[in-house]
């Protein structure tokens, strides 16, 4: 199995990435609430960030899938997805083993990545959006 990117920030570029993917693909419905999961029919793979992820990884959309069924490392990356999918970056840092202080994030950058937080099922777009502006912010921070 393909490996994932330790550094934060690209982390989440491949998460957008795959993101992207799953939302273009005939096959995949993006539901945030469920890991990789295809329907009875076989048809139509529901999934999530971490899921669009585990699919880049080579998961196959007819198969049902967790972080569990992956080894730690890769687990723990898409916990820290599952954590960023809901806005929770400090929660996001700390399951890639970063803590808030230890980046040195100004509490404008915190503050701004929080207060600009869209849900996925509010507005796709603003969610990939926010997605890729908490990308920059960790990047330019050496993250």
């Amino acid at each position: 199995m393909k490996t994932l990117p330790t550094i934060p920030s690209e982390l989440i570029k491949v998460a957008l990435r795959d993101l992207i993917s799953a939302e273009q693909s005939e096959t995949c419905v993006v539901n945030m609430d469920i890991w990789h999961s295809p329907l009875r029919d076989g048809r139509l793979c529901h999934l999530c960030l971490a899921g669009s992820v585990m699919r880049g990884l080579g998961v196959k959309d007819t198969v049902e899938s967790t972080p569990s069924q992956l080894d730690a490392d890769v687990q723990q990356q898409l916990y820290a997805l599952n954590e960023l999918r809901t806005g929770r970056v400090s929660n996001y840092m700390n399951h890639m083993h970063y803590s808030m202080e230890y980046c040195k994030l100004d509490s404008d950058d915190i503050r701004h990545m929080h207060k600009t937080y869209v849900e996925y099922a509010q507005s796709p777009n603003d969610f990939k959006e926010w997605l890729a502006n908490v990308a920059n912010i960790l990047e330019k921070k050496g993250f």
